[in-house]
């Protein structure tokens, strides 16, 4: 398969029988547990699939584990099990389970899988068994520029005859302790293009180049919250407004898992469906809403922006994530269209402009209003009056203004911005007999 793969983190396919766990638990334990890689363990051979997971558990390894499930996406520094009998291929980075009938074991089927999709970025290993399937996939991954490795006191190099070709198909025959420490050097040396840790990631962070990326989005959403995340979705800074608005510090905020921000307040099933299967798809997300209750701050709409970058740089993938507190705006149009509702039983004047100005709609008491200053339905309203149009498209808040007409009369006008529906809905109120001064004053027509 083709070599030289980017921006694809390593998967490595280990096949390991129930008799030889504890080679398993030697290998997992030896290898660190930020590389950058993804693990997946396959019984060898198929029938051994049976309560995998609590038999590995029992070896008490210092890792946690993951069934294996369809439409799963896989994830840096996660370990994934398959418990059933079923091959698994991988497909945009996702697990796909396959119904099909194989006429190779679910070992084989993955190691050839994993060579398709990642290339050099392929790893497999074998820590038991000799199976011609299961040599005949490591022979695809080396051809592929992936690396391989077995059990040294498992499987011999007169096992490796069933490889494809000249049969040298298992880079390095190792101990468990070994092999965990070469894909270690790997990393180190950056054979394989990693992903950091949390903290490295935080160190790197200081250069100039993501300075200038975070001062850039500063300026780009400069009145909304915004969060800086690394690829497993851990915060790698945040703004001021967000530490504001979300009455939270930099302690508890950096370096946390976003679902874990205050107290857990973020696990939201709405986030979640965003960044976990919106935003890997689509590569970014665009006014994505989402509505929640929040212990400090209450009931909160908010929209989300964000998008993915990777710095070539210094290879980190980043997630730039915006978060708009839109509650007001909302509640408002909420309210101006249930008001919008009973125009006709209205006794006060109730418009609706475009926002290019044209008199869309009126009622009765407006039709009188307008016929004072010489407009009607379908005219086009002042320049004074499309530039309070303007200011509240701008701000998506309200406006209020007084307007006196030619019989003597006063109205207070409220101008109600439906941003999504493309008008401003106007609604009037005679103050004639009450009003108030200090308020600003224009006229309809000039």
């Amino acid at each position: 398969m083709t070599k030289g793969i980017r921006n694809l983190h390593p998967v490595v396919a280990i096949g390991v029988s129930k008799e030889n766990l504890s080679s398993l638990n030697r290998f997992l334990n030896t290898l660190p547990e930020h590389t950058g890689m993804t693990l997946i363990i396959v019984p060898y051979p198929d029938q051994d699939t049976p309560d995998i997971i609590g038999q590995i558990d029992s070896l008490k390894p210092k890792r946690s584990f993951y069934p294996a499930k369809h439409n799963t996406r896989l994830k840096p520094n996660h370990v994934y099990i398959v418990q059933e009998n079923v091959p698994f291929s991988l497909s945009n980075g996702k697990l796909v389970a396959s119904e099909e009938q194989m006429h190779e074991t679910t070992l084989g089927h993955m190691f050839r899988s994993i060579a398709k999709t990642q290339g050099n970025k392929a790893i497999g290993i074998l820590l038991s068994g000799s199976g011609s399937h299961a040599l005949s996939g490591l022979s695809e991954i080396k051809n592929a520029g992936g690396k391989t490795f077995a059990h040294a006191q498992r499987l011999t190099h007169d096992d490796s005859s069933h490889c494809n070709g000249n049969g040298n198909c298992i880079d390095m025959f190792l101990t468990p302790e070994q092999i965990a420490r070469e894909l270690a050097r790997l990393v180190h040396q950056h054979s394989i293009e990693n992903v950091p840790s949390p903290n490295d990631q935080k160190r790197l962070m200081d250069k100039a180049k993501i300075s200038r990326i975070f001062a850039d989005a500063i300026v780009n959403s400069i009145s909304e919250s915004l969060l800086i995340l690394n690829s497993e979705l851990h915060v790698i800074e945040a703004n001021k407004i967000f530490y504001h608005k979300f009455d939270t510090t930099v302690k508890d905020t950096e370096q946390k898992l976003i679902y874990e921000l205050c107290d857990h307040q973020w696990n939201i099933p709405e986030l979640k469906h965003a960044l976990e299967e919106v935003l890997p798809i689509s590569k970014s997300l665009r006014d994505f809403e989402i509505s929640h209750d929040f212990l400090s701050i209450g009931h909160r709409i908010m929209l989300l922006n964000a998008r993915q970058i990777i710095l070539d740089e210094i290879g980190i993938p980043l997630i730039l994530l915006t978060i708009e507190d839109i509650t007001q705006r909302r509640t408002a149009e909420k309210q101006m269209e249930e008001m919008a509702k009973f125009p006709l039983e209205n006794p006060n004047p109730v418009m609706r402009i475009s926002f290019d100005g044209t008199i869309i709609y009126t009622n009765q008491p407006a039709d009188f209003f307008l016929a004072q200053t010489g407009l009607r339905n379908g005219s086009l309203i002042s320049r004074t009056w499309q530039s309070v149009i303007q200011e509240t498209i701008t701000s998506g808040n309200p406006v209020r203004i007084e307007e006196d007409i030619n019989n003597g009369q006063t109205f207070c006008f409220s101008f109600a911005p439906l941003i999504q529906s493309g008008y401003v809905n106007i609604y009037g109120l005679d103050i004639t007999d009450r009003k108030k001064s200090g308020t600003r004053k224009t006229t309809a027509h000039g």
